[in-house]
């Protein structure tokens, strides 16, 4: 194995203090604290104290993941998980393990730590080949009276000239949250081979229960964007995400914010949900899975706000829902 698993930026030791690094969960005294970010935002503890804010590169990444925030006691927060970038003239064969996990929280008194997010993996190879695995999960919420948020799931880029990752295990899944904490927002896993234009994206949260949500920082454009498993992909206010093929339908979330470059005549797939946050406009919208916005907290923020000079569709099994999006 090649392990960096709990070597990036280390977790918090006092309540007080934030988890280390750009993702860093903020401390708070006497509560339970969140997870560090990477990838995915860290997972919000069980009494809502926030976890880190996503940050790096999609494509390419390049730095460590961040630590979790501590809990009372010696409920030091999980570090994040460590990089590994490795350039390879030949071909790179996977039959073990290539890690980079984060640290889970740990646990003092009545109020845990945050679970460290999961660090960085960055392939670039000639040949690809093997039936290993690759992994940059972030580190679970300690589970105590007031529990811990997941680490989100770190950053994995593979880049290769001839071979295929399809007999490989790609992970980056947030951590889990202990009780009612938030679960970790998924990582990010990029995949491109020369002969893709653009590349893919993948993002999967293992069917998360209450996943925190994983931002897309920059503007991009992919060949196939891939959002599964209760992962919640936003494109921020400011960002323009484009793409030819769009997978939703195993229990994805992708929510606009900024821009997407979807079709004037849109289809949201069954299985799948997509939030509009901001006003859209489409020539015809057939819903066979779900539309709705993001949840507010303490201002109005976001609306569901569609203009249609078509028709719209709401197919047997689809649904416009806006359950519990109001404020919190």
């Amino acid at each position: 194995s090649i392990d960096v698993s709990e070597l990036g930026y280390i977790g918090a030791v006092n309540e007080v203090d934030n988890g280390e690094g750009p993702g860093g969960a903020p401390g708070a005294v006497n509560t339970s604290n969140g997870g560090g970010a990477y990838g995915g935002d860290g997972g919000e503890s069980s009494v809502l104290n926030a976890g880190g804010s996503a940050y790096g590169s999609t494509t390419n990444p390049v730095q460590l993941g961040s630590g979790g925030a501590a809990g009372d006691g010696s409920a030091d927060g999980g570090n994040g998980g460590g990089l590994a970038i490795l350039t390879v003239t030949g071909t790179t064969t996977i039959d073990g393990t290539i890690i980079s996990n984060g640290g889970n929280g740990n646990i003092g008194g009545s109020h845990a730590a945050g679970g460290g997010s999961g660090g960085g993996v960055n392939i670039t190879t000639g040949g690809l080949e093997g039936t290993g695995s690759v992994t940059a999960n972030g580190g679970a919420g300690g589970d105590n009276s007031n529990d811990g948020g997941g680490g989100g799931g770190g950053r994995i880029a593979i880049q290769y000239t001839t071979g295929s990752t399809t007999n490989l295990t790609l992970q980056a899944f947030g951590g889990s949250g202990a009780g009612v904490a938030e679960e970790g927002g998924a990582g990010t896993i990029f995949t491109k081979s020369t002969v893709q234009t653009n590349g893919d994206l993948t993002l999967n949260n293992n069917d998360a229960a209450r996943s925190a949500e994983s931002v897309l920082i920059g503007t991009s454009t992919f060949d196939t964007l891939t959002v599964a498993s209760s992962s919640n992909l936003i494109v921020a206010t400011g960002t323009t995400m484009s793409y030819t093929t769009l997978n939703i339908a195993d229990n994805g979330i992708l929510t606009e914010r900024g821009t997407i470059n979807f079709p004037s005549s849109f289809t949201v797939d069954a299985g799948g949900e997509v939030r509009f946050d901001r006003g859209r406009s489409f020539t015809n919208l057939t819903v066979n899975g779900t539309v709705s916005h993001s949840p507010n907290t303490t201002t109005q923020e976001y609306i569901l706000n569609l203009n249609i000079s078509g028709d719209l569709t709401i197919n047997s099994g689809g649904s416009i829902d806006l359950d519990e999006a109001g404020y919190r």
